[in-house]
């Protein structure tokens, strides 16, 4: 197999014609001294210069809840004008429900899910694991009791 990039041929050599270069790799990986007859050069810096890069505009939840910014867009009391973080609230928020003022997720196959801060969500999973009641389940099984439960939080997985 060969591929061409501006003006270079790269050619995918098996791993059985390329022994040689397998012995030299995996001698300077484990940093032992390399044969004489190898030549190489350390790189202190890139060889070529990068291009600049688009970069993804992210826009962190400037508040402890992370409830708060799908509430504000919910309720259309949201300040900000951009269209971008408009575009993505909608894609966000179209699995939400805003009922008697407290938010909910809807699921495919399951009910309505009442959604938590983080901080409600590690209480409630350390409630289940050591509780009065607590059955003292593993951290695979903890977060689906949880959702079981009836309650929401993203990255319950990370909870305790």
């Amino acid at each position: 197999m060969e591929a061409h990039f501006e003006g270079f041929t790269v050619r995918n050599i098996t791993r059985t014609k390329n022994e040689e270069a397998n012995a030299i790799a995996q001698t300077a990986a484990s940093g032992a001294p390399l044969p004489p007859e190898v030549f190489y050069e350390v790189l202190r810096a890139p060889s070529i210069e990068l291009q600049e890069r688009a970069v993804l505009s992210i826009s962190p939840v400037n508040s402890e809840d992370w409830r708060s910014e799908i509430i504000s867009y919910l309720n259309n009391t949201h300040q900000s004008i951009d269209e971008t973080w408009l575009n993505r609230m909608s894609q966000r928020a179209r699995q939400y429900r805003l009922i008697n003022g407290k938010l909910f997720k809807e699921g495919v196959c399951s009910p309505l899910l009442k959604c938590v801060s983080r901080t409600k969500g590690k209480e409630l999973m350390k409630e289940i694991h050591a509780g009065m009641c607590g059955s003292h389940m593993g951290p695979r099984s903890l977060p689906g009791k949880t959702l079981r439960m009836g309650f929401y939080w993203p990255k319950a997985t990370q909870g305790l």
